[in-house]
């Protein structure tokens, strides 16, 4: 005699509803009837083959033919929860060896599957899945299931050093002299990043946090700033980034610029235009002076024949 899962008909979290099976390669003579056993105690409502209820992932199952009941199957513990775990434990840094195991202490042995998401992770006939260098990528939540669709879950933390920050700055475009202007630092990082401000040329910290912000923006404030990302596992710098800031003379003399530059792009327009009013005239005084030109050839021509056809 042995137990076997024939289907899960479904799994909660803390029970899974199935139905057993009770097999044998020999059976007693007549007709049989069948005595389950759950946890040493007989069940006196299941005597047929087949066992359907609700199982608890610790329950050990046996069955025996009905008068007899000394002669039990195996003892099995078929839906067991799958267990996981990572080594070494503790603070898991990028970079690093890491070993996921992935099995199942159950009789009849299950089937394990590794999965992070959708993903299925091959796993050694040992249940072993291992980084070689585990990456920030790995962060994230491991299932280990078994065929049975019992599962559990472990959550690995992997802790990195800041990556490359980068800066925004608000508003965009010009900074007018005594508005406010607000750096921004952002850089991925595990755990989180604490950060400073610095201007170049200057050792000094302007300030520190993850906003900049210059409430009163002068002069003396132009320049290029860069922030710092720093945690328990590194620290890095940003790209500098360059404030200038324009006064109320500069914006007048850039006013008086640009007036300028279109000034200097109009008068050849209009010179163009001058010319060309200009020629037109011309051209109707030429026409009519040679129009008036032909009229008294032609009338001297005239003349001269009259003057012919006399003599």
């Amino acid at each position: 005699l042995q137990v076997r899962v024939s289907r899960i008909i479904s799994v909660q979290q803390t029970q899974t509803e199935a139905e057993l099976k009770c097999q044998s390669s020999c059976s007693p003579a007549g007709r049989l009837s069948y005595v389950w056993f759950r946890n040493g105690q007989k069940n006196t409502t299941q005597q047929t083959s087949a066992y359907t209820d609700y199982f608890n992932p610790g329950d050990i199952i046996s069955c025996a033919f009905s008068g007899y009941e000394d002669y039990r199957s195996p003892s099995v513990y078929p839906l067991k929860l799958p267990s996981v775990s990572v080594s070494p434990s503790g603070e898991i840094v990028e970079g690093s060896s890491v070993t996921l195991t992935c099995c199942t202490h159950a009789n009849p042995a299950a089937k394990n599957t590794l999965y992070k998401g959708n993903q299925i992770l091959p796993l050694t006939p040992e249940g072993i899945y291992n980084f070689a260098s585990i990456s920030s990528e790995d962060r994230g939540i491991y299932d280990c299931k078994t065929e049975d669709q019992l599962s559990v879950s472990l959550f690995i933390d992997v802790q990195y050093a800041p990556k490359i920050p980068s800066v925004s700055v608000s508003p965009s475009g010009e900074l007018v002299e005594s508005s406010s202007v607000t750096l921004t630092c952002s850089s991925d990082a595990n755990p989180a990043a604490n950060y400073t401000w610095y201007k170049e040329d200057d050792d000094s910290a302007k300030a520190s946090g993850q906003n900049f912000i210059i409430t009163d923006f002068r002069p003396e404030h132009s320049g290029s700033y860069y922030c710092e990302a720093q945690n328990t596992r590194g620290r890095r710098s940003s790209t500098s980034h360059h404030l200038t800031v324009v006064t109320g003379k500069s914006i007048i003399i850039q006013n008086i610029i640009r007036l300028t530059l279109v000034v200097l792009m109009l008068i050849p327009l209009l010179l163009v235009n001058l010319w060309m009013s200009k020629k037109k005239p011309w051209r109707s005084t030429a026409e009519s002076n040679e129009l008036m030109e032909t009229m008294e050839m032609q009338s001297n021509h005239k003349q001269d024949s009259a003057d012919g056809n006399r003599k």
